[in-house]
């Protein structure tokens, strides 16, 4: 019995739906049937790129693809939002240059996205290339303005996840950032904890202050705290020092957790959580001395900024800092 490995089963995938394209575009199909064909062809396309299983095939497929009429801006959004995750699943690797080709032909055809484009998968698609740590000025200012006319279309974790790719380019987008947080307060209550510390950390990065968003957000914190993992726990209070702004529940919730899950946290999320309460004069003294334990048994984990951090933090509220920092001094 002859096997066909998946590759070799994914380009016959691609061969058949090619033969379909031609008689579509040749007119052998009856009009009635083109319509049904030419979505019943995308979506096989769509089934295609899911189905790949590394970053190679899908640049591979991309590139012999994407002069297909049915490779659509959507299927593009599609194959982005896959790619990120090959990418992540392994490990994060600097991108080929097939990957960055593949990726200059993804963001090609977005530029011609229109109002009929998927707005849900352009949100997904500015996330995945967000990870990816690739910004396209000109796309990432059309997908901002084509986000702003139909916000009420995204879900809490689409709104949260565009918030976060567009402040994580380092280019802020004022106005798109200013619908994104009044549409944010109108759903709060929906986001899951990790889409609040996300939205949280967005909002730190950009030139604009959002004092409502963040007194919404406090109950909101308190209410899902047990739900924060350690790493978002750290995020939420460190936005909130970073905004300087006065939410002592918040505080108080966040350290019932942390004291809860203290040696699950990381070097950079310890330093990071007693700098956010030493910054705002909220010392929890059970909190410092447990910081102080776990520093000193992960005291190599530490880089200069954090050691820097931990330090000036156990100063602040004049307490001793871990004993390991005050032998390196």
């Amino acid at each position: 019995m002859n096997l066909i490995s998946p590759v070799n089963h994914c380009a016959l995938d691609v061969r058949a739906a090619s033969r379909e394209q031609n008689l579509i575009t040749l007119g052998f199909w009856p009009r009635s049937a083109r319509s049904f064909a030419a979505q019943s062809l995308q979506r096989s396309l769509d089934k295609i790129i899911l189905d790949t299983s590394s970053l190679d095939d899908l640049a591979a497929l991309i590139v012999t693809q994407e002069q297909s009429p049915s490779f659509t801006c959507d299927v593009a959004c599609i194959a982005l939002v896959r790619m990120q995750s090959l990418w992540t699943k392994g490990g994060e690797q600097a991108l080929s240059s097939s990957h960055l080709s593949a990726m200059d032909l993804l963001q090609a055809k977005l530029l011609t996205s229109t109002s009929d484009t998927s707005v849900r998968l352009l949100a997904e698609s500015t996330h995945a290339m967000s990870k990816m740590k690739v910004f396209h000025p000109e796309l990432f200012n059309k997908i901002a303005l084509l986000i702003v006319m139909r916000l009420k279309e995204l879900t809490t974790k689409q709104l949260a996840g565009s918030m976060w790719a567009f402040a994580a380019t380092g280019h802020p987008f004022p106005l798109l950032m200013e619908a994104q947080s009044k549409q944010v307060m109108r759903h709060l209550r929906d986001f899951a904890a990790q889409d609040v510390a996300s939205t949280l950390w967005a909002c730190t990065m950009t030139n604009s202050s959002f004092p409502k968003l963040f007194d919404a957000a406090a109950s909101q914190v308190v209410r899902k705290a047990a739900d924060f993992t350690c790493a978002e726990l750290a995020t939420v209070v460190w936005a909130y020092a970073k905004e300087d702004h006065v939410a002592f529940e918040v505080f108080e919730a966040v350290a019932r957790q942390a004291v809860k899950k203290i040696d699950k946290f990381s070097a950079s999320e310890l330093a990071n959580l007693v700098w956010a309460f030493s910054f705002m004069k909220y010392p929890f003294p059970s909190l410092y001395r447990l910081v102080a334990r776990e520093a000193d048994a992960k005291a190599e984990d530490f880089s200069e900024e954090d050691i820097s951090k931990v330090r000036w933090a156990y100063a602040a509220v004049e307490m001793e800092a871990p004993k390991v920092f005050l032998a390196a001094t």
